[in-house]
């Protein structure tokens, strides 16, 4: 009796730490813009410019990659509550047929929270996104350019967009 009562304990307690160890499950989910507004250059100026929301997947894969580095993925830490740790994401607008540049996944910051004993995947924050994977995100992109005269009169637009993530996978 007294090895059952054991193992029950050994079990509850792998249950509250599952999420954390499950660090690696793949999901993907389907984010669909509320707004999105910016800046186009034309004539060389700046335009305020309101766009049609957009619609993307952001896909949580497997840190074995050459170029998502799975030693940074090991080196979590945790203070008061959260846990801090890597994860490789691929990002694509419907209808696109290839996961970001060249299938190329992004390294990108996980925000685990304490919740009931368990440490739950609240945030994720990536170079021009930060999402929740079934719930808000913002998104943007700054340019690059600072010319005043930039070549052909063109500069890459400027946008700050958000909306809602759904989990549509999970693996």
């Amino acid at each position: 009796m007294k090895k059952l009562v054991l193992i029950s304990i050994i079990l509850l307690s792998n249950l509250f730490s599952s999420e954390v160890e499950r660090a690696n499950l793949e999901f993907t989910s389907l984010c669909i813009e509320d707004g999105s507004t910016g800046f186009n250059w034309k004539n060389g100026r700046w335009k305020q410019v309101n766009y049609a929301p957009n619609k993307f997947l952001i896909k949580k894969v497997k840190n074995s990659t050459p170029y998502c580095n799975a030693k940074k993925q090991d080196k979590k830490f945790k203070q008061k509550g959260l846990n801090f740790s890597m994860g490789c994401y691929l990002m694509k607008n419907m209808g696109d047929k290839n996961w970001g540049v060249m299938d190329i996944p992004s390294e990108c910051n996980q925000v685990w929270k304490l919740i009931n004993k368990k440490y739950v995947l609240t945030r994720i924050n990536c170079k021009q996104i930060m999402f929740q994977k079934d719930g808000n995100f913002i998104k943007h992109s700054l340019g690059g350019n600072l010319d005043n005269k930039p070549k052909n009169d063109y500069k890459d637009s400027i946008f700050t967009s958000h909306g809602k993530c759904s989990i549509i996978n999970a693996n």
